[in-house]
């Protein structure tokens, strides 16, 4: 199974970043405890990481539980978590 690791998030929100023309983001790993507003990032943007991250790796997040994930470092954390479950599950 493929790992998902900070830097992984950190590349999907640059990229997401990027094609919103209308905002200027710019996210490394020593942002993961900045909140996504303060970098740039609305929750449209987050809600298409969480969907390329939920058909990538096979996994459901769900809307409520990535709106409640506030930094990179806790959405990174919410995708472990959902992650892990899966592998106990397999």
């Amino acid at each position: 199974m493929e790992s998902f690791r900070l830097d992984d998030l950190i590349e999907l929100l640059k990229e997401a970043g990027e094609q919103d023309e209308s905002a200027t983001v710019v996210v490394s790993e020593d942002d993961a405890d900045s909140s996504f507003e303060e970098l740039g990032l609305d929750s449209l943007t987050l809600l298409n990481v969480v969907v390329h991250i939920e058909k990538k790796y096979s996994i459901g997040i769900g809307f409520a539980a990535v709106t409640d994930a506030k930094t990179p470092n806790e959405l990174f954390l919410l995708v472990q978590s959902h992650l892990m479950a899966k592998r106990k599950i397999a």
